[in-house]
């Protein structure tokens, strides 16, 4: 059984952060990928930098960034978030085994950051928790208290390793932060949706959620996030002009009393997510400079101009190793589509969609993967589970990020078919990867991420009966 472990030694510098990374897992490299919040804004893929380990060695790492912010990491399929200060020393001991890991950490606020992991920074199944409750109350601030109260709780259990000395100050101030900022979309998810879009009904509770969540710290990037495009969707939407940035960030009054980095943020973070996906709801070619122009200055306008790189200089034609296979309403279950696509061949299926933001993460490790299915001769195939009204916009997703392979968008039949099959009641996610073998027959339906490198790799070849 093969055991991934890292000790990872993070001594913060007042202008530059150096991450120390000694790996022992037997393979001679492996690659750590990590989310760099840029002036302390959590930015998901635009500031996504990947960096190649060396076992039996450290290796030394730089990030020049010196606020706090939420890092994202990414090591051989586990992904896990901690919230960083520049003068915190932390070290991490990672484990890896199949499908189980472990963290452990110590150092200045490795306590709350244990916490933090746990509690899953906080994901869907803490709104879970206190769901079954606010299904049963019958108005609207009966609900809004049970949740308040429930987040809350969460927060008290930092406070309590803030009284014993386990935690820094400032670490409770920002993981209180963090859990009322997420917590918060869930719960306007959920109006929302109880509601059915009744914007009159459900407007006083985000102002009343504004105020417990305080405005004038800019943590609350995320719930305000979700406020402007609820908001625009149910009320603006195809009454703004596209090209009125001003009037679309301003629907509400109290982001121009945010810090101004607040509003470059959100626009350089809309630009690059049109941009992507090539929406329509956006020209972010006049967006971006329309950006470039009004903030000139701006420390996410680097990273915005590279990441628009590859979606400026974007081919006529199309890569004579980027295969579409055209949409077949006779193929209904997955064994269908590659009985017939690839007879005789082995397949590794990547499940994608062109707004995930981990599957582009995994696409970093694309060309080593490709170099290797073509070594053993395995075919790729990017399944995609887009709408399909956004046929276009996942060919040219596939195009710009250079995916090789073949490329199919699912069909309706095909979507149900692997839902009921893979996921149970549970709601389809990705990303997740499949392989099937010659004759159609799947020989792992959740394989590791490309990110694992060589533990995908032995995985592969042991299902395939090679050493």
């Amino acid at each position: 059984m093969r055991i991934l472990i890292l000790f990872l030694f993070i001594p913060f510098a007042a202008q530059c952060q150096l991450l120390r990374v000694s790996v022992c897992n037997g393979d001679s490299t492996c690659n750590l990928g990590v989310d760099v919040p840029i002036n302390g804004f959590k930015t998901s893929y635009l500031n996504h930098q990947v960096f190649k380990l060396n076992t039996g060695v450290v290796n030394e790492i730089k990030f020049n960034s010196s606020k706090d912010g939420l890092y994202n990491f990414l090591v051989a399929g586990v992904n896990f978030d901690l919230i960083i200060f520049p003068e915190d020393t932390l070290s991490l001991d990672i484990k890896i085994e199949e499908k189980k890991y472990s963290i452990t950490t110590e150092g200045s606020n490795a306590v709350g950051n244990n916490y933090f992991i746990k509690f899953d920074n906080p994901k869907p199944k803490n709104f879970l928790s206190v769901r079954s409750r606010i299904d049963k109350a019958i108005d609207l601030e009966s609900i809004y208290q049970i949740y308040i109260h429930h987040v809350d709780s969460l927060i008290g259990t930092f406070e309590v390793l803030y009284q014993n000395g386990s935690i820094k100050k400032n670490y409770l101030q920002a993981v209180t932060q963090y859990i009322k900022d997420n917590m918060g979309g869930f719960l306007f998810e959920y109006l929302d949706a109880r509601y059915k879009r009744n914007w009159q009904v459900i407007q006083p509770y985000y102002g009343k959620y504004m105020e417990y969540l305080d405005t004038e710290n800019k943590s609350t990037q995320q719930y305000i996030y979700w406020c402007i495009d609820w908001y625009y969707s149910s009320k603006y939407y195809g009454e703004v002009e596209k090209e009125d940035f001003d009037k679309l960030l301003g629907v509400y009054g109290y982001l121009y009393s945010l810090p101004s980095e607040f509003i470059d943020w959100k626009l350089s973070f809309t630009i690059a997510f049109c941009a992507s996906r090539d929406s329509n709801e956006m020209d972010w070619k006049k967006a971006h400079e329309y950006f470039s122009k009004t903030y000139p200055n701006s420390p996410f306008k680097p990273f915005l101009d590279k990441f628009l790189e590859p979606y400026y200089n974007t081919k006529n034609t199309i890569d004579s190793d980027i295969v579409f296979i055209e949409r077949d309403e006779g193929c209904k279950t997955l064994k269908d589509l590659v009985s017939k696509q690839f007879k005789g061949k082995p397949v590794f299926i990547d499940l994608w969609a062109t707004w995930c933001g981990p599957c582009r993460q995994e696409f970093s490790y694309s060309k080593s993967l490709h170099e290797f299915l073509k070594k053993e001769g395995v075919e790729m195939l990017y399944l995609s589970i887009d709408d399909e009204k956004l046929d276009k916009t996942w060919r040219k997703t596939a195009q710009n990020l250079g995916l090789k392979g073949y490329h199919y968008l699912i069909t309706k039949n095909m979507y149900f078919s692997i839902w009921e099959q893979f996921y149970a009641d549970k709601k389809v996610s990705v990303p997740r990867y499949f392989l099937v073998d010659e004759k159609g027959t799947i020989l792992n339906d959740d394989m590791p991420r490309p990110s694992s490198m060589n533990k995908l790799y032995s995985r592969i070849k042991a299902l395939m009966g090679k050493k």
